[in-house]
């Protein structure tokens, strides 16, 4: 699109940041969000039992420092991707993830006891739980749901044995080509 004879700089929005310091905090629904719970000398407990809540339209990416986020409830983004990071210790412990419309859903349980006793559920899309930290995930609740696929690991983490992925076609021939043998005749 042209002005006069100038082409029309497009607006960006960029993402959005919202440092959680309350018992609710909420994206504005209006681009992809990242929430960050970070303990301070004045709130050493940062979002302990709050309500974090993702734009429902966009992808949210929600952090977690040390010891924080324990009995937080998220509510994640529909048909849109969410990402949990639990990097410090003790974080996300008994924090109820609720995914089950999101598309992509990942959770990274790496601080020592992370996500210990949460409820880590799957969305529509892939779904990949990582529970590498020191007991991490010890006690969580792992759904999968209709996860297209799921990946799960970890010491503790009590991952679903029973999951079946989605149905996959069966995969075709590739198309035959004088440069390759083919399972045809090519002339």
């Amino acid at each position: 699109t042209l002005i006069g004879s100038q082409p029309v700089n497009p607006i960006i929005i960029p993402d959005e940041i919202v440092v959680c310091e309350s018992p609710s905090c909420q994206c504005t629904n209006t681009a992809p969000c990242t929430i960050q719970c970070i303990p301070t000398f004045l709130l050493p407990d940062a979002c302990a039992g709050a309500l974090l809540i993702c734009p429902q339209d966009f992808a949210c990416t929600v952090y977690f420092s040390e010891g924080a986020g324990g009995g937080a409830m998220v509510t994640a983004p529909v048909g849109n991707d969410l990402t949990v990071n639990c990097e410090g210790g003790f974080s996300c412990g008994g924090a109820n993830f609720i995914a089950q419309y999101s598309n992509a859903v990942s959770y990274t349980c790496l601080g020592g006891e992370s996500c210990m006793g949460a409820n880590l559920n799957c969305g529509i899309g892939h779904c990949k739980v990582d529970c590498s930290g020191g007991a991490a995930c010890d006690g969580a609740g792992i759904s999968v749901g209709v996860a297209l696929s799921f990946n799960c690991f970890g010491g503790l983490a009590a991952c679903p044995m029973t999951y079946t992925a989605a149905p996959v076609p069966v995969p075709t021939w590739a198309p035959c080509n004088a440069l390759s043998d083919c399972p045809c005749d090519y002339p």
